[in-house]
């Protein structure tokens, strides 16, 4: 009965629709968030990140792999204690030298 906001956003979608990398990178981050989830954190170099929460799985990456842009890492899932009142998404966020900033200039226009 709490509400607050958070960086990044939400993109709906139904649960173990795949999740694909932004961009290519290296796995830095595999862990359960106490808020947001499973959650998954790619370094794509020159100080970006992306931030994948509310997972589905935590066991097609681990820290260390190397990861091209649109390779599936996970699926929409509903492991976000935070957000658990919503319907499946993908929280997702981008990082540019630890500070948020505008995730959609780096979603695939596929």
């Amino acid at each position: 009965e709490h509400y607050t906001t958070h960086h990044g956003i939400d993109i709906m979608a139904d649960q173990n629709t795949p999740v694909k990398a932004a961009l290519a990178g290296k796995v830095i981050e595999v862990l359960t968030d106490s808020r947001l989830g499973i959650t998954i954190t790619v370094d794509h170099g020159s100080g970006l990140l992306s931030r994948y929460s509310n997972l589905l799985t935590d066991v097609m990456v681990k820290v260390g792999d190397e990861v091209t842009q649109g390779q599936t890492i996970s699926g929409v899932g509903r492991s976000s204690m935070f957000e658990s009142a919503e319907d499946p998404h993908l929280h997702f966020e981008v990082l540019k030298d630890g500070a948020n900033i505008d995730p959609m200039e780096y979603l695939a226009q596929q």
